[in-house]
């Protein structure tokens, strides 16, 4: 059965989805029992829920989920709610000279080889994942909604028992692949002619990647474009690019092209 795709090579704000044999990923830490917990009290977060960003210098997206974080960490807007930036960049000076103007006030933990981000399922960068006082993982996506984040706390801290690893997460809904693939259209690239997602098909399905423009890593990624297209496309998939950009506030211009 087809699954959501996490792969190394494809990080920096890249979202990777397989179709048309698609399930919800099992959100789970991958590294079994006991790793949420170990991790909550080596930065003495125990007892208390933890909102978790994993980003890296360079993303626009990261920085606004990090600036959003210092923001409800200074003002205090949800005061049983710590938290932790996880930095993937390899560059540890960078890393230290660029936290060191920030002062977020919570922990920082330096991620290069994704070891954390991979245990967490949280290779799509940013994500944030969202940890319980028990250690169990409640949330995992892109940045909350301050009201969402607000309430499910509030529901965190109505529990007075460990609801256990296997709870539902907050936010969580089944996709509609065959809706999205018959009405989701994008241009091609080099001309004003759109296509539907069905019709980028391969017989054993489609892979969609989607690449943040504004991201420094765009031009390593194109190259594991061309590297990995003939061997997709002998097991019959087809690959699709969705380009995006960030900039201007979020203002997204789309195009994509099929190998």
């Amino acid at each position: 059965m087809g699954k959501v795709l996490y792969p190394a090579i494809l990080l920096a704000a890249v979202a990777v989805l397989v179709l048309p044999l698609f399930r919800s990923p099992d959100h789970r830490s991958q590294t079994g029992p006991g790793t949420d917990r170990d991790l909550a009290e080596e930065y003495g977060l125990p007892g208390k829920a933890v909102l978790i960003e994993f980003g890296t210098i360079g993303c626009e997206l990261s920085e606004e989920g990090l600036t959003a974080m210092i923001r409800l960490q200074a003002e205090k807007r949800i005061p049983d709610l710590s938290y932790m930036r996880v930095e993937l960049v390899a560059d540890q000076g960078e890393s230290d000279e660029y936290y060191s103007k920030k002062t977020p006030g919570f922990p920082v933990r330096h991620d290069p080889e994704m070891k954390m981000a991979g245990a967490f399922d949280a290779t799509i960068i940013p994500s944030f994942v969202l940890v319980d006082r028990f250690g169990n993982v409640r949330y995992r996506g892109g940045q909350p909604l301050e009201e969402h984040l607000m309430a499910w706390v509030d529901a965190l801290n109505a529990e007075k028992t460990d609801p256990g690893s296997d709870v539902p997460l907050f936010g969580a809904r089944e996709l509609d692949i065959p809706g999205l693939l018959a009405t989701t259209e994008l241009p091609v690239f080099g001309g004003n002619t759109r296509k539907r997602l069905e019709e980028y098909m391969g017989r054993n399905g489609l892979l969609v990647t989607f690449v943040d423009t504004c991201v420094r890593w765009r031009l390593r990624l194109s190259g594991s474009c061309r590297i990995m297209s003939p061997s997709l496309r002998s097991r019959g998939l087809r690959w699709c690019w969705s380009m995006s950009t960030t900039a201007k506030r979020r203002s997204v211009i789309t195009s994509a092209t099929g190998s």
